[in-house]
């Protein structure tokens, strides 16, 4: 390929669009201008046990990195790094879940590529850059109106897959992969899920109504060619599908925090509700879980009523009135010895 090609093309620092994150690094999934130093770091993260689909997600970031860089990121700068995790201008800007993302997978190739005596570079750009802070909103499920709304609203194909993860707390990645030997009337197998772990959770019946007449084989294919779908490309086909229906605000993953706060809702304790979402730990149901302004309510109504005395306490042998409100909002009496 000529020079000038080579130019033409690493015109913007955000590959050939020059739009946004997922379209940037989509589109230079099959770039020619790839470092000769991406290969051998994939086959590392091969021999060290990570999943497929974390590879596949370094692979196409780091490529789009490659294209979009003047020299490409095996002779990047690191004001080159930075002008490209900057993101493109609005209306196309990173979200700042993506640009910690992609931070994440620059900063671990040079890592790798600048560990030990035979580094294979110099020193790492991302070094003197600060790592990107991700987005810190509020959990957003979708409300009981909206799933109504989505089923309604949605053609057969979709059904499967919003029930799954709504009442299954599935993941497009779990979606994608799971097929009907998989599912019994009892449990849902989810094999090779995050971190390549094959776990179970309970099966909904809504779930196995859905399920139990259909033939073998993966539930959920590409509508139009019936063949397999990547998690990414569900996630793109959901969201255009929900704009074509007047559900601009709703993706995939808003079901899955519904599944978690109907947990907590019916009041199913924090370690379930994590085993049940398929969590490591249970902080990260903060992220999933919304708390309504009910149960707010309820855990303070928990808490005693101290009475006008409540300044006696601390002072040895005076009775401090306490008036504990009851669950019909009349209040007891009980005595309490400072």
């Amino acid at each position: 390929m000529s020079t000038d090609a080579t130019a033409k093309t690493r015109k913007t620092p955000y590959g050939k669009s020059g739009k946004g994150s997922s379209q940037s690094v989509q589109d230079t999934a099959l770039s020619a201008f790839m470092s000769v130093l991406i290969p051998p770091h994939l086959i590392y993260l091969r021999a060290a046990g990570t999943p497929a689909t974390t590879i596949d997600a370094r692979r196409r970031v780091l490529m789009a990195a490659d294209t979009a860089m003047p020299q490409g990121i095996d002779e990047a700068t690191t004001e080159e790094c930075a002008q490209w995790l900057a993101g493109p201008p609005p209306p196309h800007e990173w979200k700042p879940w993506t640009r910690a993302t992609y931070f994440g997978h620059l900063n671990g190739f040079y890592l790798w590529a600048t560990d030990g005596d035979d580094a294979e570079l110099d020193y790492n750009p991302c070094a003197k850059l600060r790592r990107p802070q991700g987005g810190k909103a509020d959990p957003h499920p979708v409300t009981q109106g909206e799933l109504e709304m989505a089923l309604s609203r949605s053609p057969f194909w979709w059904q499967l897959p919003i029930l799954l993860a709504s009442f299954g707390g599935l993941r497009v990645g779990d979606i994608v992969a799971l097929r009907r030997e998989d599912v019994t009337m009892d449990w849902i197998t989810c094999r090779h899920g995050k971190g390549d772990k094959t776990l179970r959770v309970p099966t909904h019946p809504t779930i196995w109504s859905a399920v139990r007449t259909r033939a073998r084989g993966l539930l959920v294919t590409s509508p139009k060619w019936h063949r397999p779908i990547k998690p990414g490309n569900l996630s793109v086909l959901a969201r255009r599908h929900f704009d074509s229906i007047g559900m601009p605000d709703v993706h995939m993953h808003r079901f899955r925090a519904y599944f978690a706060t109907m947990l907590l809702e019916g009041g199913v304790d924090l370690l379930t509700a994590s085993k049940l979402m398929r969590q490591a730990n249970t902080s990260t149901m903060a992220h999933y879980g919304l708390v309504s302004p009910q149960r707010l309510r309820a855990g303070i109504d928990v808490l005693p009523v101290v009475g006008q005395r409540s300044r006696l306490i601390g002072r040895q042998g005076n009775t401090v009135q306490i008036r504990r409100r009851t669950t019909t909002g009349h209040h007891h009496r009980q005595s309490a010895t400072a």
